[in-house]
């Protein structure tokens, strides 16, 4: 009977381990030291959206100057076959304005992916399919047409948009568009520059001759995406799977390099070619990977994004969804001198950290995550958060 009664206790003890693996993944993420600030929700915002629009990673601009405060919803009307840029006042939180750019007739513009304002009444727009950017003013009306075809022995530039996810925009500063290009991850070498500009005075196009620094092109954790922000002197750059930023002056001859590491990094995924879909979007959601660098003018911050990985079964049905929304993300904030201040771990299910803007009020973060009960694809949604000392 001792020995029946032993092996029923050994059956359930592995029973209830076998259960235990069924599900692993991360339910909390725990502070490892206590926060010295907070981002306390200062307000929230909902702007109603077309029925035809999708809030799913959604590029959103935001505009200020005097009076102005705008943001702008990049989408496009499939059923009436036309872009739209919906522009909506902060200051009331209603559409302000409709601007239309239809696919086909007389009047057609070109299919549009990305925007840069350098005015409401001065739009410059890019898309995937041609090697020009366009200038657009507020009716809209065709202003000016520039030409980015580059071609060299060593690198030839891609299709480029001007990208809020990763926070890679094309900037506009005295008459000149700077940018990262597009890279074909299975061409890339480190012969190709990660910055040119566009002078809109001579149409010109300027190549930086800026690098990867080569112990990080050469790592087994390489990966040629990169963020990039702009504070009116410096460009800042970095990597998803690298703890550094890269700071180097307007020009891109002087560069320092500043470790700015999580205290919640776990480890990073080897990047290798050729993986199955499935395996990718596993190492997206199991391993360690920074999001944005985001500069605050108006509070003189960096913001950057991220996600410490969660332990997840390679099984698991929703890989996808997992990978597109992030449960877990910590903000490390960084001061003006790229001192990290603080990094404040975010709530689990509430926001989509693909979705944001720096605005006069705060950091804006959309609350459209898929798990949060709060969900609603009819508006866009976001919480104001201002960095409070406690």
């Amino acid at each position: 009977m001792k020995i029946m009664n032993e092996k029923l206790i050994l059956f359930f003890v592995i029973l209830f381990m076998l259960s235990c693996k069924k599900d692993n993944s991360t339910t909390e993420l725990i502070p490892k030291q206590k926060d010295k600030f907070s981002l306390a929700i200062k307000d929230s915002i909902k702007l109603k959206i077309p029925n035809y629009s999708t809030i799913e990673r959604s590029p959103v601009f935001y505009y200020e100057k005097d009076s102005v405060n705008e943001l702008y919803f990049l989408t496009s009307n499939v059923y009436m076959k036309q872009n739209e840029l919906i522009i909506y006042d902060l200051n009331t939180k209603e559409e302000a304005k409709k601007i239309i750019f239809p696919f086909e007739g007389n009047d057609a513009f070109p299919l549009i992916h990305g925007l840069t304002i350098k005015s409401p009444d001065s739009l410059f727009t890019t898309n995937y399919y041609e090697t020009n950017i366009y200038l657009f003013n507020s009716t809209p009306n065709l202003i000016d047409k520039y030409s980015y075809k580059y071609e060299t022995k060593n690198q030839v530039l891609e299709k480029l948009f001007s990208n809020t996810i990763l926070n890679n925009k094309i900037i506009y500063n005295d008459e000149k568009l700077y940018f990262s290009p597009k890279f074909n991850s299975h061409k890339f070498d480190n012969k190709q520059s990660l910055a040119f500009y566009l002078d809109l005075k001579s149409n010109k196009i300027v190549n930086q001759d800026f690098h990867f620094p080569e112990d990080f092109y050469k790592s087994p954790y390489f990966i040629h995406l990169v963020s990039r922000e702009f504070n009116g002197k410096e460009f800042i750059y970095a990597s998803k799977k690298n703890h550094n930023l890269w700071v180097t002056d307007i020009e891109h001859k002087k560069v320092k390099t500043i470790n700015a590491k999580s205290r919640y990094f776990k480890s990073f995924s080897k990047s290798k070619r050729g993986i199955d879909v499935n395996k990718r979007l596993f190492n997206s959601v199991y391993y360690s990977i920074y999001g944005p660098i985001i500069y605050d003018k108006y509070r003189k911050l960096y913001y950057r994004f991220f996600y410490p990985g969660i332990d997840v079964n390679k099984r698991d049905k929703k890989l996808m969804i997992k990978s597109k929304y992030k449960s877990f993300f910590t903000i490390m904030i960084l001061d003006q001198n790229f001192k990290i201040i603080d990094e404040i771990v975010m709530p689990k299910d509430v926001y989509d950290s693909n979705v944001f803007f720096v605005s006069k009020d705060g950091l804006n973060i959309s609350t459209n995550h898929i798990n949060n009960p709060t969900f609603d694809e009819n508006y866009l949604k976001f919480n104001t958060l201002q960095l409070i000392q406690k």
